[in-house]
């Protein structure tokens, strides 16, 4: 990795880390499950991909993982919505996208890629 790529990896770092991102670790003997540790776990990840993105220090596929990610999770955790939110996260990253597509700020393949994404959440959601 070079010196640009440990520059951004140490401001996602950073952004989801839980000082920054407003969460504390539970409190020694709190009875939080594992499975609810992960989902929130997840929603720190992707809210701190999610900033370093629009900050333009991130892929736009880390916000797709992670988004993902924390689909499962929160489904595993027994969300009955969880991938319903996760498409509803992706259409909202795919009318960002296409926006800064024609602000020329972003490539056409991002835009593909976004619509990609919207429409793979949404065949998860419909199955």
């Amino acid at each position: 990795m070079d010196a640009r790529g440990w520059w951004i990896w140490g401001a996602v770092v950073l952004l989801a880390s839980p000082a920054t991102a407003g969460n504390t670790p539970p409190e020694a003997g709190a009875a939080s499950s594992a499975v609810e540790e992960r989902a929130r776990a997840a929603a720190d990840a992707y809210e701190g991909a999610e900033q370093a993105f629009e900050a333009g220090l991130e892929r736009l596929d880390a916000v797709y993982v992670w988004s993902v990610r924390l689909a499962e999770s929160r489904r595993a955790a027994g969300d009955p919505e969880a991938m319903n939110a996760h498409l509803e996260r992706m259409k909202g990253l795919y009318d960002r996208v296409a926006q800064r597509v024609e602000r020329g700020t972003l490539r056409s393949t991002d835009a593909a890629a976004a619509r990609f994404y919207m429409f793979e959440a949404r065949v998860w959601v419909e199955r």
